[in-house]
C-alpha cells in the first residue's frame, strides 16, 4: 500500500535541535495546518537506540519533552518496519505505535 501524506518534513530541528541542550531533531515532523496536534515519528533502530541504558534514557526524556509540549510521539521500531511496514505506517498515521517501545537494558 502506498501512503501519500502531506504536511511533513524530514530531520526537523525542534527546541534548538542538536545545538541546544534538550533539543530534538525529529526524524519526521507532521505539523499544522495539516496535523493538529503536531506529530513526531522517531525511527528507533537497535544500534543507536537500544544499545545502552544512556541511549534509551535519552529517548525516554526526549519523548517526555515532546509530549509535554503537545506533540504526539510515535516510535517506529526498525524491525517492525522491516517485517510489517504497512501496518506500522497505518498505525503511525493514526497517531499510535504498532507496539510499545521496548526497553532492553
Amino acid at each position: 500500500m502506498r501512503h501519500r501524506v502531506r504536511g511533513w518534513t524530514f530531520q526537523s530541528s525542534l527546541l534548538g535541535g542538536r545545538l541546544a541542550l534538550g533539543g530534538v531533531v525529529a526524524d519526521f515532523l507532521f505539523s499544522p495546518p495539516d496535523w493538529v496536534p503536531p506529530r513526531v515519528w522517531r525511527v528507533q533502530g537497535e544500534y543507536f537506540h537500544f544499545a545502552s541504558t544512556q541511549a534509551q534514557m535519552h529517548d525516554v526524556l526526549q519523548r517526555l519533552t515532546l509530549e509535554n509540549r503537545g506533540f504526539i510521539v510515535v516510535d517506529l521500531i526498525s524491525t517492525d518496519i522491516y517485517n510489517s511496514r504497512d501496518a506500522v505506517l497505518d498505525a503511525a498515521l493514526q497517531g499510535r505505535q504498532l507496539r510499545a517501545t521496548p526497553i532492553l537494558v
